[in-house]
């Protein structure tokens, strides 16, 4: 997680700026398009939502590759606890702003406050219904924007296992509890 961590920010020793949040982004439009395309009654027997975990501004930004992330902040085990008796810690916590260009560089509307929930699983598996909890802080977040707790307007949900593409292509939904998540 912290070598992910390092990835994600700006200012990481691998000197590219924001291009691996880039295209960490692309990666998981991609994977959420592949996991929208399922079984759809299978969706509605899991109760998996039926829209994407992209607003359409986001999308058409990582689609079109115009993206300006800024103000990008990461943190690794973030630790969370809230009035529901939900607690946990977060592998890895992404916030950052973020402009959409269109094609002549002016700037779009911008994407103010978006959190990236990753949940980085490695040779384990979930445990506690991780996933169900950090949805549900993180959207009670985007629902009552508590003080002293994330920015948050928008929030995404990432489920990090090590499977090459070929595999995932065989892995129809995540390998969490909670659908929110892409894996």
């Amino acid at each position: 997680s912290a070598f992910l961590a390092d990835l994600f920010r700006e200012n990481g020793f691998h000197g590219m700026g924001n291009l691996p949040l880039m295209l960490l982004l692309e990666k998981v439009l991609e994977r959420a398009k592949a996991q929208e395309q399922q079984d759809d009654d299978m969706k509605r027997e899991l109760g998996i939502p039926d829209k994407s975990p992209f607003f359409p501004a986001l999308e058409r930004s990582v689609l079109a590759r115009t993206l300006e992330p800024y103000n990008i902040l990461v943190n690794t085990e973030v630790a969370f606890s809230d009035s529901d008796g939900n607690s946990g810690r977060t592998d890895i916590e992404i916030q950052c702003d973020i402009n959409p260009l269109l094609p002549d560089n002016r700037k779009a509307a911008t994407v103010n406050h978006l959190t990236i929930a990753v949940e980085n699983k490695i040779y384990s598996g979930e445990h506690d219904n991780q996933t169900e909890k950090y949805f549900h802080h993180y959207d009670s977040l985007l629902k009552n924007g508590k003080k002293n707790q994330p920015r948050s307007k928008y929030n995404l949900y990432v489920y990090l296992a090590p499977f090459s593409d070929e595999e995932m292509l065989r892995i129809p939904m995540p390998n969490c509890d909670c659908r929110h998540f892409v894996q």
